[in-house]
């Protein structure tokens, strides 16, 4: 998946957030492997290095020293991050650590990764 396939995503988003937690199933007793898609694209005209920081799922470093405009070259492009086998329960929380300027997210994909589990 590319970020084009949802390029209307980007189209949206929130900057300066920190922590967000995501209900996934109350019901779960035991955690269960996710893939997770975080979809950025910057909004605003900086340069490279002037939004920097990193992202954590469910406690455990994904990304580190993410820049959007350092990976893109140009705005606005989106684009998604994917990360296969985050293991949760009955939520996720994502953080967003500011390193330079402020953090930016334009959007969550969660799919479960084992969807014909009884």
């Amino acid at each position: 998946m590319t970020a084009r396939d949802h390029g209307w995503v980007a189209s949206s988003g929130v900057t300066g957030l920190q922590t967000l937690t995501i209900r996934l199933d109350k019901t779960a007793k035991a955690p269960r492997s996710y893939t997770v898609r975080l979809h950025f694209c910057e909004p605003d005209d900086v340069k490279p290095g002037q939004r920097v920081f990193d992202v954590r799922l469910g406690g455990k470093s994904v990304l580190e020293e993410f820049d959007v405009m350092a990976t893109t070259r140009t705005r606005p492009k989106a684009v998604v991050r994917e990360f296969k086998k985050v293991t949760a329960a009955t939520e996720l929380t994502i953080d967003l650590v500011a390193r330079t300027g402020t953090p930016l997210l334009n959007g969550v994909e969660i799919v479960a990764e084992d969807l014909n589990r009884e």
